[in-house]
Order: C-alpha cells, then sequence, then structure tokens
C-alpha cells in the first residue's frame, strides 16, 4: 500500500501548484490535435504480493504504436497498443505447476525464470509540467492499462533425479499458461520528456506499472498466493508529425 500512498502524494503536490504555475507554459504546436507514432523499449518486472516483490525483476521487451490527442494546452490524451513481454527471476515452483509434488525424495524441480507474452493497452493522460524550454517539454503520465496474456513459459528448469546414487539433470522449458489468468490490470505513472523538432518528437518515457489485479489462477493448495506483476517500462517514442 505504499505504492499507492506514493503516488497519491505526488499527485497532491502537482495538482496543487499546477493551477499557479501552468499559466507559464506554452504549447508547442496549437494548431494540431492529433499525432500519430510507434515506441519501443524495456521492461523490468517481478511478482509481488501485497505490493511486495517476492521475485527478482526480469528485463523484457515492448514494441509498439499511439495515438495522441491534445485536449488543451495542458492535457493530452494517449492510447498506446503494444507488444510485452516480461516475467519475473527466481520464481517457486509451486506458483507455475498444478496438483504436482516437486519435492519427492531425490527428485527436484527449480523454476529459474517464467516469461509472458502479452497484448497490452494503456490508456494515459499526460499533464504538462510548467518547467520548459523552447524544445523540451516534460510531463507527467497517469493512466492505466490492460494486458491480455496469450502465452507463459517456465525457462530453465532444472530437472534433477538421483539414480544408483548418480546425480542427472536436464535443462527444460514448459508451458505453463493455464496457470495464469488471461487478463491482468494496472495503474500507471511517470515522467515523460518531449525533444521537439522539425522532423519528428522523440518522447522518452520511464512508467511505473502497478499491478491491480490477481495474476495467477485458483489452485486448492496455494491459493493464499494471489501475487500481481509490478513493472518499470522505459520507451523511447517517435511522432510522426
Amino acid at each position: 500500500m505504499d505504492h499507492l500512498k506514493l503516488i497519491t502524494s505526488v499527485l497532491g503536490i502537482i495538482l496543487a501548484v499546477y493551477p499557479v504555475k501552468a499559466q507559464e507554459a506554452k504549447d508547442d504546436s496549437a494548431g494540431t490535435r492529433l499525432w500519430y507514432g510507434a515506441k519501443v523499449g524495456a521492461s523490468f518486472s517481478s511478482f509481488t504480493y501485497e505490493f511486495e516483490p517476492f521475485t527478482e525483476k526480469k528485463a523484457g521487451v515492448v514494441a509498439g504504436i499511439f495515438a495522441e490527442y491534445r485536449l488543451n494546452d495542458f492535457l493530452t490524451m494517449s492510447v498506446e497498443p503494444a507488444y510485452l513481454q516480461k516475467g519475473a527471476l527466481n520464481v517457486n515452483p509451486d506458483f507455475v505447476y498444478d496438483n504436482v509434488d516437486v519435492y519427492e525424495p531425490y527428485q527436484i524441480i527449480l523454476v529459474n525464470r517464467v516469461t509472458s507474452h502479452h497484448v497490452q493497452v494503456p490508456l494515459i493522460f499526460h499533464l504538462k509540467l510548467p518547467v520548459h524550454s523552447c524544445k523540451v517539454f516534460p510531463s507527467l503520465s497517469i493512466g492505466g492499462a490492460a494486458a491480455y496474456t496469450f502465452y507463459v513459459a517456465a525457462n530453465d528448469l532444472m530437472y534433477y533425479e538421483y539414480l544408483n546414487g548418480q546425480a542427472y539433470y536436464e535443462n527444460m522449458t514448459e508451458a505453463v499458461t493455464k496457470q495464469f489468468k488471461e487478463w491482468e490490470y494496472h495503474a500507471l505513472i511517470g515522467p515523460r520528456v518531449e525533444f521537439v523538432n522539425s522532423v519528428t518528437d522523440i518522447l522518452l518515457s520511464v512508467d511505473y506499472y502497478l499491478g491491480l489485479s490477481q495474476i495467477n489462477k485458483y489452485r486448492y493448495k496455494y491459493q493464499y498466493y494471489n501475487f500481481s506483476s509490478n513493472s518499470w517500462i522505459v520507451t523511447l517514442g517517435f511522432r510522426i508529425k
């Protein structure tokens, strides 16, 4: 819940000073209301339980397109559908196997990483901040996102078995999509900086995606582990003029 308190505090500070300072900012393209573009970047995610991470962060990729609509001189709305790859490192096998006893004597399965693949659609509002230069415009991004999960794999599975005093192991990859829900939902907040020029505008975004929904399906043995996924997503966007 500390994450929610932090987001609320930041929003309160911004909204308190914004009405006083916003009149100093000027829109760089007052005649244009609709833009399109593409973006690419990286994700850094982990599984969390009650907003606290219990796995290590895993790096992934994100790539997509966006459409922006300028509501007024200081507020822009964007829809940014994208392919998103993320996951987690050092994942307990209990979270990705159902009705399987993985701790039988002399037989162990260790899950090193889980990789998930999504189609994500964020809806974001960009509030232009009063501090700016003639070609650099910082803003605060606030919004939400829905992500459809179409494939999840447990990678680098190390299966150990002891036979006649000899240890055998095998490196495996197994699909575990059925253990995860099809949809997950996030709230997001983060800074964005626009670098404006005559050819194309470059948009640098660093957003924190706070998981609002359980991503694992119910399992009778481990139902108290209802975990979500939190991510940092860094993207570089190119606005088409």
